[in-house]
Parts: structure tokens; C-alpha cells; sequence
């Protein structure tokens, strides 16, 4: 994490019986030096840094082995980065295997609801013999 000094809003809302007037202020604010998805905050019983969806804030970038050299490394990697892409139990992604439309449904949900997995799932019953840990559940 480092300081990045930028501009922040503060204000321009009600507060019990008087209006916070509007301000914008040049600050030093923590910044991640890689993506991190979710609000970042420190676990104070196990002293580890945490997102709020995501738990333990990743430490190395989400990488795939196959995507090495492929033409298409580039995008394979900034969506990694953001959750769409998410390597198999291996570390693969196969990128130029056949997309099935439930992991294209799946792709388009996280790339607009990047929290798709940290959903509270309790209680969800299992459907057509498919566990809610499945790939193919999510």
C-alpha cells in the first residue's frame, strides 16, 4: 500500500438539523498497488488486510498458466484482475476453448457485479444435482 496524493469530496449533505457544505480537498490517500475489488480494511484480530467481499486481500496478481504467449494475453489478464475470468482447480482458463453460455452467463454477470460470489448463499438447495460449491452453480 502507498499514499497517492488526490483530490477527495467531502460535505454536500444533511446532517441532522444543518447542511454539510460541499468541499473538495487535495489529500494523501492508501492505494493499493495492485486491483483490489471491494473496500479495503485491516482485521484487527488477525491483523491482515481484508476486503469487505472478497476476505483476504491478495497479495500476487490472479494468474492463469495458459495464457502465456497468447495473443490475447493482455485482456486475459485484466480480466483476471477483475474476477470475470476465474482459473480452474489446475490454474487454467483455457482460452480458446469453446465459451458454454452458462460460463458467458456467468463472465457477463461479474463483469457487472464484480460481489457475484461473495453473495450470501445460505440455505441455497441444491439444483439439478449441482452442489453450491459447483463451477457450474455459480
Amino acid at each position: 500500500m502507498k499514499l497517492q496524493l488526490k483530490y477527495s469530496n467531502f460535505g454536500g449533505f444533511w446532517s441532522g438539523n444543518a447542511e454539510i457544505p460541499e468541499s473538495i480537498k487535495l489529500v494523501y490517500a492508501p492505494q493499493w498497488s495492485e486491483s483490489t475489488l471491494g473496500n479495503v480494511w485491516l482485521d484487527a484480530q488477525s491483523g491482515k488486510w481484508r476486503t469487505t467481499y472478497y476476505g483476504p486481500v491478495s497479495t500476487t496478481s490472479n494468474q492463469a498458466k495458459d495464457i502465456q504467449n497468447h495473443p490475447s494475453e493482455k485482456s486475459l489478464v485484466e480480466n483476471l484482475k477483475h474476477g470475470i475470468l476465474i482459473p480452474d482447480e489446475q490454474g487454467n482458463i483455457q482460452p480458446d476453448a469453446t465459451i458454454k453460455a452458462g460460463d458467458w452467463m456467468n463472465m457477463s454477470t461479474r463483469a457487472v457485479n464484480p460481489n457475484l460470489d461473495s453473495m450470501n448463499r445460505v440455505g441455497a438447495e441444491t439444483l439439478g444435482g449441482l452442489t453450491s460449491t459447483s463451477r457450474s452453480y455459480r
